[in-house]
């Protein structure tokens, strides 16, 4: 089931009522930005899987998240999801959970 947020606040709203798996949001949102939105559902413990995607890519670049570059199709999407699964592995390898 896909769900559509409109902005990261209603994202973080969205995820409170119903974790998704996983988060696909955008770096550059109104109201709350990829990036703080990714921060708060790792605060959170939402234990979501998350995949930002952004017209640049650059600007994520270190930060060692899974990233499509729009625009995109099903593969890239596919991929980064496969991607986050790995990522999101690592993660909760690394912080015990």
């Amino acid at each position: 089931m896909v769900r559509l947020a409109v902005d990261g606040l209603d994202s973080l709203a969205e995820v409170a009522r119903e974790p998704p798996d996983p988060v696909l949001d955008d770096l550059m949102m109104p109201r709350l930005d990829g990036i703080s939105l990714r921060a708060l559902l790792i605060r959170d413990s939402y234990g979501v899987r998350w995949v930002c995607m952004s017209a640049d890519p650059r600007l994520v670049t270190g930060l060692g998240v899974p990233i499509v570059a729009k625009p995109f199709g099903v593969p890239d999407l596919f991929a980064a999801q496969v991607a986050s699964r790995s990522w999101w592995s690592k993660w909760t390898n690394h912080m015990g959970r």
